[in-house]
């Protein structure tokens, strides 16, 4: 029997969630863990495999150089479904996440996986080793042993408490989670949070973007105008420069000629964005992170002392607009081993939030460094 490829696989994790994985098949087999990829905030399983947008992919390029990849849209996101809405970044981190990488390890018949993760994707990656780490057991099924190297691309270890960022989820998931319920009946279903996000002030050309393409709000005729105006590259350069993605990205990060799939793909996917309120609630004055789950707690980046050693590189940028470079490196004074990467000392090229993964001149260079770094010996 020959083996696709690339196949989707919607995997059941609990009674109301079901989570689309893309499960890439090595087209030469290494003797290296499997790599998970976890996407972040707004965003889906699309950013690592954008649609029309082959070479622009980690996990095919990976899969080309013999690893095995499993990419997930996560819960709220993307193509995974969910009756319930109220959940937070703990089912995600603490019961989702495990369920994805049992499922890998058998289906791969490997010992422990590679975890990585962009942006709030690496937060997780972090939180759920230091939960393992810190309580000595199993989180469904899954032990600190399963997981071996990490690395992580433009996610914070620590959180600088007066980030403009964080002031910003504050007014966001306060409002959000306001709009929220309207049946009033403790859970949060797919039309409650559609007419939540219409119903915010965003000044972002990027939110009314996604409205416009992925709801009925307006007719489809509208909508189908936006997605064929953004195939012209002029027209693409005005929507970059007129967006939010000047903060969220940086205006170089896409390519003016592929941005029409950006647009068309899920790479900007509000279906998580109820998770402001727990990563608002999360950052404390004097930049540490903490997370309840099951009266659990979880700390970043103390509890990531209690790890047993793992080899960890980060990628990070001085230019990037939402996470500061120095958040995302302070992981390695908590890790002992492995590399942090800035782009600008490295490549001499900045980067944006996303432009690890989409900027032609510079992702070729990362995937290039962190396949390097996936086959060295610990």
């Amino acid at each position: 029997m020959i083996q696709k490829a690339i196949q989707e696989h919607l995997l059941s994790v609990s009674k109301d969630v079901s989570l689309r994985l893309r499960i890439y098949h090595p087209v030469q087999q290494l003797d290296r863990p499997p790599v998970i990829l976890l996407h972040g905030l707004l965003s889906s399983s699309d950013m690592f495999d954008a649609p029309g947008v082959p070479e622009a992919s980690l996990a095919r390029y990976l899969q080309q150089q013999g690893f095995a990849v499993v990419t997930f849209d996560q819960r709220g996101a993307g193509g995974s479904t969910v009756d319930n809405w109220a959940f937070g970044l703990g089912e995600l981190t603490f019961h989702d996440l495990p369920a994805v990488i049992r499922y890998s390890l058998d289906l791969f018949e490997a010992d422990r996986v590679t975890l990585s993760g962009h942006s709030l994707g690496g937060v997780q990656a972090y939180l759920l080793r230091a939960f393992l780490a810190r309580y000595e057991g199993a989180c469904h099924g899954i032990t600190i042993h399963h997981l071996g190297d990490a690395f992580i691309l433009a996610s914070p270890a620590r959180f600088t408490p007066d980030l403009p960022l964080w002031k910003a989820l504050t007014r966001i998931s306060h409002r959000l989670i306001g709009c929220m319920d309207h049946d009033e009946d403790g859970k949060i279903h797919r039309e409650d949070f559609v007419t939540a996000q219409t119903t915010l002030q965003s000044p972002s050309l990027n939110f009314l973007v996604y409205i416009l393409l992925k709801t009925r709000v307006v007719p489809w005729f509208v909508r189908h105008a936006i997605r064929w105006a953004a195939t012209y590259p002029f027209i693409a350069r005005i929507f970059l420069r007129l967006s939010l993605n000047n903060v969220l990205f940086h205006r170089h990060d896409f390519d003016p000629a592929i941005f029409h799939y950006i647009i068309k793909a899920r790479i900007l996917d509000a279906g998580s964005v109820q998770l402001l309120h727990d990563i608002k609630n999360g950052v404390q004055s004097d930049g540490v992170f903490s997370i309840a789950y099951e009266n659990l707690h979880i700390s970043l980046p103390d509890d990531l002392r209690l790890a047993p050693p793992f080899r960890l590189m980060t990628v990070t940028s001085s230019c990037d607009g939402l996470i500061p470079a120095g958040d995302v490196t302070a992981a390695h004074e908590t890790v002992q081993g492995g590399r942090s990467l800035i782009t600008e000392q490295t490549f001499g090229i900045s980067s944006g939030h996303s432009g690890y993964l989409f900027k032609p001149a510079l992702y070729p260079q990362v995937y290039e460094t962190i396949y390097r770094f996936l086959i060295e010996d610990g």
